[in-house]
């Protein structure tokens, strides 16, 4: 879960290793759910324990600060997710052409991304248990990819590479498009 809640799951993280490179994009990945992720998570247990009430956030802020707070959050939770949320159905259509090399019309897109929202819709109105089962599902077949494609690139790592400081900038925009090309 921090992993995911850290950065958003493994992709656009190849953004990350060409920009900073891949030293700093590991040390980034161990560092930063020490400083964000645990925090939040010991947060979260201790008032999970100490009100434990079916709402989550949205129980805490009401009862910390009043109605008109917790009522805030929780609409700008809804605002958040349903913006938030959009964005994966067109990931997933995205990253699926890139792998297949394919390019769908746009009424496919459209329609790939209805029926992905309709099948999480569905799950989520069968309750919070099949919400969590499907989550962990999911999180699998989401990860088990990168896992396969590391064990079978393991033997390519060299650490010289994984410890190189980010590459300079090139200033020359025909100098960085050859870079890119290369």
């Amino acid at each position: 879960i921090t992993f995911f809640a850290v950065c958003g799951g493994p992709f656009g993280l190849e953004s990350v290793v060409r920009t900073a490179g891949p030293r700093n994009a590991i040390i980034g990945l161990l560092v930063v759910p020490w400083v964000w992720a645990l925090p939040q998570a010991l947060m979260t247990a201790e008032l999970s324990t100490a009100l434990p009430e079916m709402g989550g956030y949205v129980v805490w802020v009401h009862r910390a600060f009043g109605e008109a707070a917790g009522f805030q959050v929780g609409v700008w939770k809804a605002v958040e997710s349903l913006l938030d949320l959009a964005l994966y159905p067109v990931l997933l259509v995205s990253y699926t052409e890139a792998f297949l090399h394919i390019t769908l019309a746009p009424l496919a897109r459209w329609a790939v991304g209805v029926v992905i929202i309709s099948l999480v819709s569905l799950i989520n109105v069968l309750g919070a248990e099949t919400v969590g089962d499907y989550s962990t599902v999911f999180g699998v077949v989401v990860l088990l990819p990168f896992m396969l494609l590391f064990v079978l690139g393991a033997h390519r790592i060299r650490l010289s590479a994984l410890l190189a400081p980010p590459p300079e900038p090139l200033d020359d925009p025909a100098a960085a498009a050859a870079a890119a090309a290369a």
